[in-house]
């Protein structure tokens, strides 16, 4: 009996928890934004839909060739693809934000291979609770990884070039559970605070080495899983400085310790500048610190012409 009466309780404070509690103000109008009716109870104040959108999807390429160029000659084509979609939707006594960042480049020498210099996958959701306080609760859910294949090339003894396996899709990844307190600022900017953070590595399996704070999870035939439970921090701008001049900024930093093996940091910035429509210009910064793959800083710096779509509701 018991038992019984505790699983009742449980699944009314869950019933409590996502459908109940009126919500006290109305719900503030984004830039772009659509409204729909939502339907209430005669006790609640009417609630609206609020749906904000945006899909950028961009493609540049480059040629060089270089003649007696500090005593080399090479040619290489370059080219790069992205795709950022953002969307945030208010409703019932959640707010919610779902944004995807995907790119992928690849370089070929001329009469050589494909390498490819830029892969990476991001995907960023979060349900925030519906307040006027400043810091509302926050629930997230991280993931990052790679699309393509990783290789190590090699030449061996007879002069033959090699390749060897250092990764794939979702190997390695990073996954990571939050819960945490939000603030609001720039209509469509948040830091959020992650107090209790749940994080899970998976890694190629090419060597057994762990770092000396890592604790395995599990593993098989080609990976490492590792399990560690700290806080996070994840901050996202999306402003418009000027009309034709777009910033968008994505930091995520986790800590389970005060040493060099226990932090990492991920600092993704982005202006773009926009002209004659389809065409833009873009400098992208990126930041990072993984003890996985070094104890110095990784900085990449882009600047990239290219031609876009970009659709917004």
């Amino acid at each position: 009996m018991i038992e019984k009466k505790c699983l009742i309780l449980i699944l009314a404070s869950i019933s409590n928890f996502f459908f109940a509690k009126s919500i006290d103000r109305t719900i503030s109008n984004y830039v772009g934004s659509t409204s729909d009716s939502f339907p209430t109870s005669s006790h609640q104040p009417n609630l609206k839909i609020q749906n904000y959108s945006t899909l950028l999807v961009a493609f540049s390429t480059s040629f060089t060739e270089n003649k007696n160029w500090q005593t080399v000659d090479y040619k290489n084509y370059s080219f790069i693809g992205n795709m950022d979609y953002t969307r945030k939707t208010t409703i019932s006594k959640f707010k919610q934000l779902y944004q995807f960042r995907g790119e992928l480049g690849f370089l070929k020498f001329v009469d050589s291979t494909w390498y490819k210099n830029s892969d990476n996958l991001n995907v960023y959701v979060q349900w925030t609770d519906y307040s006027s306080k400043k810091f509302t609760h926050s629930y997230s859910i991280i993931l990052k990884s790679q699309f393509a294949d990783t290789w190590r090339y090699k030449t061996n003894r007879d002069g033959k070039a090699t390749r060897e396996w250092r990764g794939g899709f979702l190997n390695p990844a990073t996954l990571m559970l939050a819960y945490g307190l939000n603030y609001d600022f720039w209509q469509r900017c948040f830091v959020s605070f992650a107090f209790a953070t749940v994080k899970v590595n998976s890694r190629p399996r090419y060597d057994d080495a762990l770092l000396p704070t890592e604790k395995e999870l599990a593993r098989t035939e080609k990976y490492f899983i590792i399990s560690e439970y700290g806080m996070s921090v994840q901050g996202g701008i999306t402003k418009n400085i000027y009309d034709n001049v777009f910033w968008t900024n994505k930091t995520q930093f986790f800590s389970n310790g005060i040493n060099k093996n226990q932090v990492t940091v991920d600092f993704q910035n982005r202006f773009t500048f926009v002209f004659l429509k389809y065409l833009q210009f873009r400098a992208d910064t990126h930041i990072v610190y993984d003890p996985l793959y070094s104890y110095s800083l990784q900085y990449r710096q882009e600047f990239l012409v290219g031609v876009f779509f970009e659709k917004r509701k």
